[in-house]
């Protein structure tokens, strides 16, 4: 029989290797070269020549996000992140480049948070499906990723070292390129170039809708908004837009016309033409001219059906 006092080591030793293994799996820094997890740790660019890096390499999840990006976090999280792979390089333990790749779980997510953060005039770069410079840095998304090379470099090299470290990234991220056929179908005429945005959620200011792709239009000198999704309860969305006419605006009209079904509402000073033809549901909000909107939804309609083969 085991004595006491080998149980009771036995006990301690077992509650000591119970600690270590929870401060080990916490999203905390995880060594010099990152554990495994969502994103592969080969994913993480090499040190760059002249450079170090800095502490080390972490792991976030959704629940610690705000920890890296406190201000921006909510925003990952809306458009589905999963998961942050990050790290530093620098001289002298003062960092130079802030690397950041984010796991979006999908590739519209990816691309969604990359346009949203996207910054006007900069620069465009061959990088992944997707790519910029701006003064902060390099940016580019491939399939579920969305990657970030905040650049603190002095302006003689600013540029130069972050993007080697997004080619190492890019060409390390083995995927075929994808062309995102829901951002090419909105017609060319007026379109704000720039302006073709996805929202994962809360779209167009509405809590029920989602997973919706959007750009902007001049029309007659005035800024409207084309939206659309495709989505099995696209019906139930139709009625859900009513009750928002009602409670926030007034409903003008409700008609058929071709196979489509339409609404024209009024609602803090806009006018919205509503449209609903089989699992596709958008409308154009910002234009009070009927023969105008529908040209342009019946356009985005055709465009959409040529991208699927006619269905």
């Amino acid at each position: 029989m085991m004595s006491k006092k080998f149980l009771l080591v036995l006990l301690c030793a077992l509650v000591l290797g119970l600690g270590m293994a929870c401060r080990t799996s916490a999203s905390a820094p995880l060594g010099a070269r990152a554990q495994s997890g969502i994103i592969p740790a080969s994913l993480f660019p090499r040190t760059p020549r002249g450079l170090a890096l800095i502490g080390s390499i972490e792991r976030l999840s959704p629940q610690d996000l705000w920890k890296r990006i406190n201000g921006a976090a909510d925003l990952f999280i809306s458009y589905g992140f999963r998961e942050l792979l990050a790290g530093s390089f620098g001289r002298d333990d003062l960092p130079q480049l802030e690397v950041s790749i984010y796991e979006m779980g999908g590739d519209l997510n990816a691309l969604g948070v990359y346009l949203q953060e996207r910054t006007e005039g900069s620069e465009p770069l061959n990088l992944g499906w997707g790519g910029h410079r701006s003064g902060e840095g390099v940016f580019f998304h491939k399939g579920p990723y969305y990657v970030k090379i905040i650049d603190l470099t002095d302006r003689a090299q600013r540029g130069s070292l972050a993007e080697t470290v997004a080619r190492q990234i890019d060409q390390a991220i083995r995927l075929d390129r994808r062309t995102m056929t829901e951002m090419t179908v909105f017609p060319a005429e007026g379109l704000v170039p720039g302006s073709i945005l996805y929202e994962h959620r809360d779209a167009m200011g509405h809590g029920f809708l989602q997973r919706v792709f959007k750009a902007d239009y001049t029309i007659g000198g005035q800024t409207a908004t084309l939206f659309y999704c495709r989505q099995p309860n696209a019906e139930g969305l139709l009625g859900k837009y009513r009750d928002f006419a009602k409670h926030f605006g007034k409903i003008e009209r409700e008609w058929q016309e071709d196979g489509l079904r339409l609404i024209t509402v009024v609602a803090f000073g806009k006018t919205e033409t509503i449209f609903l033809q089989g699992d596709v549901f958008g409308g154009l909000v910002g234009c009070s001219d009927t023969e105008t909107a529908l040209r342009l939804i019946r356009a985005l309609l055709n465009n959409l059906q040529a991208a699927n083969g006619g269905r």
